[in-house]
């Protein structure tokens, strides 16, 4: 199932409509992605992310944030791959530079 923007609920993060569970794929007009898993219309589980900016997210989300173990491409090339938790990096991980 593909979303609008206009499927869009504002209450601090994006959701899509609270009802829908399951695997979807959401772009907004700004040219920001996702692909994944959804559970009551935030992201959650494997999911992949991307920013008009370039910034590309491969990994686990939970509750809508960047969880357990994932990837975060940055702009400039550079790759940080650990663990995340509440969407911010969190015990193991290694950072390269492009």
């Amino acid at each position: 199932m593909i979303f609008k923007a206009g499927d869009l609920l504002k209450r601090g993060r994006r959701q899509i409509a609270k009802k829908h569970s399951g695997y979807y794929a959401y772009t907004h007009p700004n040219g920001e992605s996702y692909k994944g898993g959804w559970k009551k219309g935030i992201k959650h589980g494997h999911g992949v992310w991307i920013q008009s900016t370039g910034e590309k997210y491969v990994g686990v989300f939970k509750e809508g944030l960047f969880s357990d173990q994932g990837t975060l491409t940055y702009p400039d090339g550079g790759i940080y791959v650990g663990r995340w938790l509440g969407g911010v990096r969190h015990g193991e991980g290694s950072y390269t530079r492009s």
